[in-house]
């Protein structure tokens, strides 16, 4: 077992690395003129994030012998899952989107954008880690957030996808609406998916109180004021646009 100050380490190490991916990939991809080419860095993406999730399985079931699989704490039933592949199916319906789809896209994307720079970007600079042991496990574990940022990046920059004032919304009904099933599967198994039942063992000074259910409710507010904030860089392009067609 790796002790808990390289495991810090190994993971700040990864976050450089992954803040340079997040910024080149999307970069790159922003540059692609031809649909086609755009497409197959696509679908290098999507086949990129499945096999971080089959190693990391690979990983919790046969090479970390500390590791422990159970239902409490392996469904894929954690915000950031929903994150994770709601992008991964953005990206592959973006590839080959008509009218009918575009609603649909633009709904995972918001969902995905709306995980990715809070809940994910969270669990990276507060990184929890309850289960991880070995250098395997820093890595999938850090894919898992850090991939839903660099996929919502890749919408952004490459298929011109925006969060809006709708995408608040649509999180918020989502987040709310994931409480009852969520809860029901708490209940039944014991576990904390979506840290229903307890708060989550990392050190933020944002959550003021760890004690149930008063946290929920300050996640709950912080999120309404995050989104707004995720939502200006939008809202300042979107001004800068209507000026500059008026200009013309």
């Amino acid at each position: 077992m790796i002790s808990q100050d390289i495991l810090l380490k190994q993971h700040n190490m990864f976050s450089i690395v992954m803040l340079i991916v997040c910024i080149a990939i999307p970069y790159f991809g922003y540059h692609l003129k031809k649909q086609k080419t755009k497409n197959i860095f696509s679908f290098f993406l999507i086949s990129f994030a499945i096999i971080q999730e089959i190693l990391d399985y690979i990983n919790r079931i046969f090479i970390d012998n500390l590791y422990f699989l159970s239902w409490d704490q392996d469904l894929p039933f954690h915000l950031c899952h929903f994150g994770f592949y709601f992008s991964l199916v953005a990206i592959f319906l973006k590839c080959y989107e008509n009218n009918i789809s575009s609603k649909r896209i633009q709904y995972l994307f918001d969902i995905s954008f709306a995980i990715g720079f809070s809940g994910a970007l969270q669990g990276i600079l507060t990184v929890d880690f309850t289960g991880i042991n070995n250098t395997l496990g820093v890595i999938t574990a850090h894919l898992q957030h850090s991939l839903i940022i660099l996929n919502s990046l890749w919408l952004i920059f490459v298929y011109k996808m925006k969060f809006s004032i709708k995408g608040i919304f649509n999180f918020l009904i989502f987040i709310n609406i994931l409480i009852l099933p969520l809860g029901l599967i708490n209940y039944f198994l014991g576990s904390n998916y979506l840290y229903l039942c307890e708060a989550p063992l990392v050190d933020n000074p944002l959550l003021i109180t760890s004690e149930w259910p008063y946290y929920i409710l300050i996640i709950d507010f912080l999120a309404v004021v995050y989104l707004y904030i995720l939502y200006i860089p939008f809202m300042i392009y979107n001004k800068v646009k209507i000026k500059n067609e008026i200009k013309v």
